[in-house]
């Protein structure tokens, strides 16, 4: 373990004690402020001052749960991802040894896709083949969108045809 890995760790440890003790305390706060004795000798700027306490008090335990809760992300970053590296400490070699195995996943990958392409035809009856080319860019609908003219000519509701001409009995 690196010196600075130690010390960092170790300051991890000690804002989780600082963050934990501020919790502890805000509630005990809170604890004390709610279970005040009610008299009847209580005024009305007392029973306000203690509900601005309780406010107070219950933002200070909000504040210090929403840093705990910072606290344990920094903690899981650095498990999963690790500290972060100077370019001096091996970057370099890191950086192509992931290059490599990018590469290397990206052929299996496409090996794969072949394959699955391949399969796909000669379940089809050997018909055909995939062609990878540029992809087109999909047709825009909506009002902005013209409405293309219909290929094949329309029939009527009487089942002729009418760009035949032909009038009748709705045979073709």
């Amino acid at each position: 373990m690196d010196r600075n890995q130690q010390s960092s760790s170790t300051s991890l440890l000690f804002r989780e004690g600082e963050t934990i003790a501020e919790i502890l305390q805000a509630y005990q706060k809170l604890v004390a402020i709610a279970t005040d004795r009610i008299t009847n000798k209580v005024s009305v700027g007392q029973a306000a001052h203690n509900d601005m306490a309780m406010k107070l008090e219950t933002q200070r335990l909000i504040k210090g749960v929403e840093n705990l809760l910072a606290l344990t992300r920094r903690i899981r970053e650095l498990w999963i991802v690790g500290p972060i590296r100077r370019p001096d400490d091996g970057g370099r070699q890191l950086e192509e040894t992931i290059e490599a195995d990018v590469r290397s996943v990206t052929e299996i990958l496409n090996q794969l896709r072949s394959n699955v392409r391949q399969q796909s035809v000669t379940a089809g009856g050997g018909y055909g083949q995939y062609v990878v080319g540029p992809l087109s860019k999909p047709p825009v609908l909506g009002p902005a969108a013209p409405i293309a003219a219909p290929q094949q000519p329309i029939s009527d509701a009487a089942g002729s045809n009418t760009s035949s001409g032909s009038q009748g009995n709705g045979t073709a």
